[in-house]
């Protein structure tokens, strides 16, 4: 991922690799997943979770820190209108009553 986003980079001016610097915004660099489609990522994988599992289980899952801010945005139906600084190997722990979540009255 790291080669790969490296090579994106480079193909982005200064001024643009600047502006992605200070904002993080992706809109920036080529080819890049856009908002709208890693919010309905985030939407996916938290749909998955509630609907593939029950209170009793308990679910490991690895990501990168994009993903992760916007499955908190599905879970809390919130704009990503914040940031979240994680670091490599960050653990975040989440108790979802699956039998208290109404997917039907969710927005999805």
């Amino acid at each position: 991922m790291k080669a790969l986003l490296g090579k994106k980079l480079r193909s982005v001016t200064p001024k643009k690799l600047t502006k992605f610097r200070d904002s993080r915004n992706w809109e920036y660099i080529k080819d890049a997943e856009s908002e709208e489609n890693r919010r309905a990522r985030g939407k996916k994988v938290t749909r998955y979770f509630i609907d593939s599992h029950t209170n009793d289980d308990t679910i490991v899952a690895f990501a990168h820190a994009g993903i992760i801010q916007q499955i908190i945005c599905a879970i809390l139906e919130s704009p990503r209108l914040w940031g979240l600084s994680a670091r490599n190997t960050a653990l975040y722990e989440f108790s979802i009553n699956v039998e208290e979540w109404d997917s039907q009255t969710r927005n999805y």
